[in-house]
């Protein structure tokens, strides 16, 4: 019974991890807010009086809901709004309500909090707002440092490479985690990729530049990156990442799935995402034939410990191709239909968040991209 009762303490205080993910030293810092010369605020909308098609194009992104959309509100509650939530969906030391001055015998799991007198709620609701990635020590940071501004500008290099993006979106393992990557690994998976080698950035695809101004009173034109940040929620990012072909070989039917648009897996980001790709065979009537599924995702085992057992998920530039026979498809199928299905997550949980977490039964959880369809 001793043993048994130490092996218990022994995983509760070594191995159990209240999170699936490690936490970064960064995590125990906040982005310190102090607001440029010029500005009477860190908010968005005062961003928005000058840089308003910027600030209108955020306003549809995510980064501007991440901290108000319901499926962050959910998993918050589910996390007993542990702070390390917060560093990636609130990073300004104003957008938080209690500040961390300490933790109890190091443990990054118990800090101690004390109350922010900075705190600004309209600004924690803005998320992942414009000065979290332009604003540090008083001075705004962009691609550009030559600007004619009404505050201080100075140019970053950050803003020219992924660095900019990797803050939040590479989320670690620690060592009693056995993922076969990370939890979220979307900047590893893209520095081991082709993209990097050929210097495609993030950029390139989720922040793709036009000729425009920065300001509406401005006449200089500059390679302006738009800011929409579309990503796993956009149809058509989606649509673009697949490259699909159905053909007919002799006796066999072949569908043939590339990850053709994203320098990442695909899906990536949260482990729980997966993709469904549904292919129909049909008849001159339109009658169905015969359905096939396959499925893009991570088997994973979460508890007692965090085991990864298989990863699908389609590479950047990686192919593969599945045979289908049958005499009923042979002799009759004339064409055939190839529909994709991105799950955000799975439906177990988004049964649990709804049933204990308060996430509203009717919140997307599936995007569906009309199917294509090929002649046989």
């Amino acid at each position: 019974m001793i043993i048994v009762v130490l092996a218990f303490f022994a995983y509760l205080n070594f191995v159990y991890s209240p999170l699936i993910y490690e936490l970064k030293d960064e995590y125990k810092n906040f982005t310190k807010t102090t607001i440029p010369i010029g500005l009477d605020s860190l908010s968005a909308k005062e961003c928005g009086e000058c840089h308003v098609r910027i600030y209108e194009e955020w306003q549809t992104s995510m980064h501007a809901k991440a901290y108000t959309n319901p499926y962050f509100q959910a998993y918050l509650k589910k996390d007993d709004y542990h702070y390390s939530c917060y560093y990636c969906h609130t990073q300004l030391e104003d957008q938080i309500e209690f500040k961390i001055v300490g933790f109890i015998d190091d443990d990054p799991n118990r800090p101690i909090l004390d109350l922010n007198e900075n705190f600004d709620r309209g600004l924690r609701d803005e998320g992942v707002t414009c000065a979290t990635c332009h604003v540090a020590n008083g001075m705004i940071y962009g691609p550009y440092g030559d600007a004619d501004a009404p505050h201080p500008v100075e140019f970053a290099p950050k803003f020219r490479t992924t660095a900019v993006c990797e803050k939040c979106h590479e989320v670690p393992q620690s060592k009693f985690m056995f993922y076969k990557s990370n939890p979220c690994g979307t900047v590893d998976e893209y520095n081991n990729g082709p993209y990097k080698a050929k210097g495609i950035t993030c950029q390139k695809c989720h922040m793709p530049s036009q000729l425009k101004t920065l300001t509406r009173s401005s006449k200089i034109f500059r390679q302006v990156g738009e800011h929409t940040f579309k990503g796993g929620h956009s149809k058509e990012m989606i649509k673009k990442a697949l490259l699909i072909d159905v053909k007919k070989l002799g006796e066999k039917f072949e569908l043939t799935v590339m990850n053709n648009g994203a320098g990442h897996a695909f899906p990536t980001g949260d482990p729980d995402r997966y993709v469904n790709i549904i292919t129909k065979f049909y008849d001159y009537e339109g009658n169905i034939l015969q359905q096939e599924l396959e499925t893009f995702d991570r088997t994973i085992l979460y508890y007692p410990i965090i085991i990864e057992f298989s990863d699908n998920r389609l590479g950047p530039l990686v192919e593969i191709t599945y045979e289908y026979s049958g005499k009923i498809i042979n002799d009759r199928a004339v064409r055939a239909t190839v529909e994709i299905e991105y799950h955000i997550l799975s439906d177990r949980a988004h049964k649990m968040l709804v049933e204990k977490y308060g996430l509203p039964e009717d919140t997307e959880k599936v995007i569906k991209i009309a199917p294509q369809t090929f002649a046989l």
